[in-house]
């Protein structure tokens, strides 16, 4: 109730003062320094600050809490990688699952866009069930499916094959498939989908009788010994390798130092839980109802242990 009323003043006031100043808005003119940019954890560093913009905030520079961050929602990773854990069910039959990897599939979910598409074969990156027990898959790359603009998605498939003959197919169970982008400053991007069935789409090429049933999971069912032939492609949805999700980013200013309504404010005092360098960024904005004008401070913080 305490911040409601707080937002709700800060509004008001930003209306009552705006309208009463000049329509030309001038550039904020202010300066942050300090006294020492080297300190301890849990040492407080005092920012000393001169100048009056109308509003203040203060970005430490710590995870998630980077201000150069905040608008970015696509960067390609220093990893990149789809994890998943599989099982094996009932059936000797070796060899009838691939995992397939294209950048050019049209997205049209039928053998003849299947087989115009370009498909890596990444099965050997892949971790996988030799028995019963279920198995993780391990981190399967996918850097070399990415460019720093990432103007083309990826889209995985599960490629079953299991052909005719003396052997019995096996049953194969694949389930918690993530896929994740892991930025330099050690972000990480997880898109996880609850239900595959709202990632993955199943292609049949031969044999209707056996399909991937896809729901949390995707199950492919054993069949006899001399069934036909039957041929499955679980294919996924477009899939964006450099996707920064907002939930994990999470970059947020870590205070609003002041308002528009507010004195001046002359020092602030902020202390690191964590060894490290930080960027911190004061960001001061002059603003009306119609325009605003910002300017940016930044100061590198060393902390040690």
């Amino acid at each position: 109730m305490k911040t409601l009323t707080k937002l709700l003043i800060f509004i008001f006031a930003f209306t009552v003062v705006s309208c009463s100043k000049d329509e030309n808005i001038v550039e904020p003119k202010f300066d942050v320094t300090v006294r020492s940019n080297t300190v301890k954890v849990g040492e407080p560093v005092t920012f000393f600050i001169s100048g009056n913009p109308d509003i203040l905030s203060f970005w430490s520079g710590e995870r998630t809490h980077v201000y150069s961050n905040q608008s970015v929602s696509s960067e390609k990773g220093v990893r990149q990688w789809v994890q998943f854990e599989t099982q094996l069910g009932a059936g000797t039959q070796t060899n009838n699952l691939k995992l397939m990897a294209s950048n050019d599939f049209s997205g049209t979910y039928d053998a003849e866009s299947i087989a115009k598409a370009t498909w890596t074969d990444i099965s050997s990156r892949v971790n996988w069930a030799t028995s019963g027990t279920r198995v993780g898959s391990g981190q399967v790359s996918l850097l070399d499916f990415s460019t720093a603009t990432n103007s083309k998605p990826v889209y995985l498939a599960f490629h079953y094959l299991a052909p005719k003959n003396t052997i019995k197919p096996r049953r194969w169970t694949i389930v918690n498939l993530q896929v994740h982008n892991v930025l330099a400053n050690g972000i990480t991007t997880t898109f996880a989908p609850t239900l595959l069935s709202s990632l993955f789409t199943d292609v049949d090429l031969q044999n209707p009788n056996f399909n991937w049933t896809i729901n949390s999971g995707m199950i492919m069912m054993d069949a006899p010994v001399g069934e036909e032939t039957n041929e499955n492609w679980a294919i996924s949805g477009a899939i964006d390798l450099n996707r920064v999700g907002t939930a994990d980013f999470a970059n947020t200013s870590d205070g609003l130092l002041k308002g528009i309504s507010d004195g001046a404010v002359t020092e602030y005092n902020y202390s690191f839980v964590t060894a490290g360098t930080y960027t911190v960024t004061f960001v001061g904005t002059n603003a009306n109802l119609k325009d605003k004008k910002t300017v940016i401070k930044n100061i590198e913080i060393t902390v040690q242990p």
